[in-house]
């Protein structure tokens, strides 16, 4: 049977292999089998030091690939891995951004992490364009792997297209999946954190920063980031939109809400700023990094169904809003043992 091999060369210098016949022979590393007469080859990609050749070979596995001159020099020697193009069973999801960096899982039969360099490309068949990424093995159950990447970036694409998925698993033969998604508008969740001091102090806030700036890198393309430092918790109250809520108990001190400790005298500014920012920016997501915002923030919760609140180190949460908190027992473990 043909098998269509595709041989990257690196050499210092490299070799110019554009206009070039070269043969190469395959040799099985398991046993005697070679391909008899080692067949010629002529540069097909523009790519420098690349070159495709289809060779007849009857079975996968790894091959001791020798590459020659037609003057018979030998230009690269070295160890391939010759495979039968794989069933894909599934792609997720069924949609991707303009902006690139969905998550991509793509299923297959059989076991790949033998594979080399593994491309995944969107193909736009109409516009006669396309872009690639990179995907690599996530995991192998027997039967089946996952190939896990991003989405690259679609700027200039048209939305709504649907784009076949193409995929190679030596970076330079592409096979079609079968499958499809569809291109759809740049949609990124918009996150606001609320610190009680700078990111700076080399601490609490610190620590939650660089948690943010993980997010943004994680999740590069599909989310937006805005933080708010110094948002003081007690004080004379500064919210003016809490009036609004049926939680609010204008009757005590400067104003609070009613499930407040009767000792907290708050600004309410995290209440205020939470309402600024949904109304007037359209964040999405509240992460509130500090003990004193617990109720600013449930109550905002409340008033905002559709926007999902994080607290960190308090109790009270709604479908909306869920709490948080850090593994402090392990410094308090180091601490102790550094005390001791």
């Amino acid at each position: 049977r043909e098998v269509e091999v595709a041989v990257a060369v690196i050499s210092a210098p490299p070799l110019q292999l554009a206009n070039s016949t070269y043969k190469l022979q395959l040799t099985q590393i398991a046993g005697s089998t070679t391909t008899g007469t080692a067949r010629p080859c002529s540069a097909t990609s523009a790519q420098p030091g690349a070159l495709v050749c289809p060779v007849e070979w009857p079975d996968a596995g790894a091959v001791l690939a020798e590459l020659k001159s037609d003057s018979g020099q030998e230009a690269w020697v070295g160890l391939l891995w010759v495979y039968e193009e794989p069933v894909v069973t599934a792609v997720r999801p069924a949609q991707v951004s303009v902006a690139g960096s969905d998550l991509l899982h793509v299923t297959l039969q059989g076991m790949v992490s033998e594979y080399g360099s593994m491309v995944l490309r969107l193909v736009d068949n109409a516009a006669g364009s396309f872009a690639d990424s990179r995907v690599a093995v996530e995991g192998d159950a027997g039967s089946a792997s996952t190939l896990v990447g991003r989405s690259p970036s679609l700027l200039g694409f048209t939305v709504g297209v649907d784009l076949q998925v193409h995929l190679s698993l030596n970076g330079f033969s592409f096979m079609d999946t079968g499958f499809m998604v569809r291109l759809v508008a740049s949609s990124k969740l918009k996150i606001g954190f609320i610190y009680v001091t700078s990111p700076s102090d080399f601490g609490w806030t610190f620590q939650h920063n660089v948690a943010r700036l993980y997010l943004e890198n994680r999740f590069y393309g599909q989310i937006q980031t805005v933080y708010k430092d110094y948002v003081p918790e007690w004080g004379p109250n500064e919210c003016v939109v809490c009036a609004e809520e049926p939680g609010w108990n204008a009757s005590k001190k400067l104003g609070m809400w009613h499930d407040e400790p009767a000792d907290f005298f708050g600004t309410h500014a995290s209440a205020e700023l939470m309402h600024k920012w949904i109304e007037e920016e359209g964040i999405q997501m509240v992460i509130a990094t500090s003990f004193y915002y617990h109720w600013d923030a449930y109550h905002m919760a409340s008033r905002y169904p559709s926007v999902n609140f994080i607290h960190v180190g308090a109790w009270l949460t709604r479908s909306n809003m869920g709490q948080v908190f850090p593994k402090v027992y392990q410094a308090r473990y180091l601490s102790g043992i550094a005390m001791a």
